[in-house]
């Protein structure tokens, strides 16, 4: 368990070092790039404002990831169907949605409230909440 939760987290850093040294190092910003919006949300809001797994979150996974990322689909082997599987998925859920790869472009998107409150969660450590 705490190597699944140092993996998570050096992910992040990882993911956050990347992000914000986008546009620094000679590569553009996810916007820049792709019209991928560029809107990490920072982990200084964790404290008062992590979105809630059962309300807000789940819906959403259960919307747009559930279709593809399902326990058993032999089409993909990442699967999402609780908030347990979100957590040992946290460093490439937050990836692959922060670059806008997840949903991918044939399946319905993200609102802009489902993407902030979806990228908020991860970067708060997707708590069972």
């Amino acid at each position: 368990m705490r190597y699944r939760s140092l993996g998570a987290v050096l992910g992040l850093c990882w993911l956050v070092i990347s992000c914000s040294n986008s546009g620094h190092s000679g590569e553009p910003a996810p916007e820049a790039a792709t019209g991928c919006p560029s809107d990490l949300p920072s982990s200084a809001d964790c404290s008062s404002a992590t979105p809630s797994y059962a309300t807000e979150v789940s819906p959403i996974i259960s919307d747009k990831c559930l279709p593809c990322h399902f326990s058993g689909n032999t089409l993909s082997s990442i699967a999402l169907s609780d908030q347990a599987h979100v957590k040992s998925q946290l460093s490439m859920a937050l990836t692959q949605v922060y670059h806008c790869n997840m949903p991918p472009s044939d399946a319905p998107g993200l609102t802009s409230d489902e993407r902030q409150s979806l990228l908020r969660y991860l970067v708060c450590g997707a708590p069972n909440n």
